[in-house]
């Protein structure tokens, strides 16, 4: 069998047969097209939270670096 459908419901990529006549019949599903789309954009959007963040965090760096050096600076006067 030719796995077609992707089962929403139960996170799983399905045939024709188990979407219309079996375990998925009621189940949330889409073509495996479709899902790979909306997973692609959900990546999308956490892959633009994740580089924020690590921007964030590389400022937050540089600050402290700097904190620091002038903390060195002012022990060794």
């Amino acid at each position: 069998m030719k796995l077609e459908r992707f089962c929403v419901t139960d996170s799983e990529v399905i045939c024709l047969d188990c979407w219309a006549f079996r375990k998925h019949f009621q189940h949330e599903v889409l073509n495996v097209q479709e899902a790979a789309e909306e997973f692609k954009a959900q990546l999308q959007k956490s892959v633009i939270k994740l580089q924020t963040l690590i921007e964030k965090c590389n400022a937050a760096k540089r600050k402290l670096e700097g904190l620091l050096e002038d903390t060195f600076f002012y022990l060794a006067i």
